[in-house]
């Protein structure tokens, strides 16, 4: 059974903000994909706006399947700081 770890965090809104912003789970998952049998659940791949109690339906059910979960409210980088929160 694959260690599942969920990362969740801040998104910029709006086009204006977005300019320069780069996702900060990429760095991660890359850094966390060396482990053995990992597995992200972040959601990313489902992702419909127009229905957002369903959006805060899967990534409540993306956190409560998770072993770990990664929290970050302002991206920083890996090698910086890392808060893990185990629920």
């Amino acid at each position: 059974m694959p260690f599942r770890i969920c990362m969740i965090g801040s998104i910029p809104k709006g086009d204006g903000e977005r300019k320069g912003w780069t996702d900060w789970k990429t760095e991660y998952k890359n850094k966390l994909s060396v482990l053995n049998d990992v597995e992200f659940a972040d959601g990313d791949a489902w992702r419909d706006e127009t229905m957002p109690f369903l959006l805060v339906g899967h990534g409540l059910h993306r956190i409560k399947i998770s072993d770990l979960v990664v929290v970050i409210v302002n991206p920083v980088k890996v090698s910086d700081m890392i808060y893990w929160v185990h629920i």
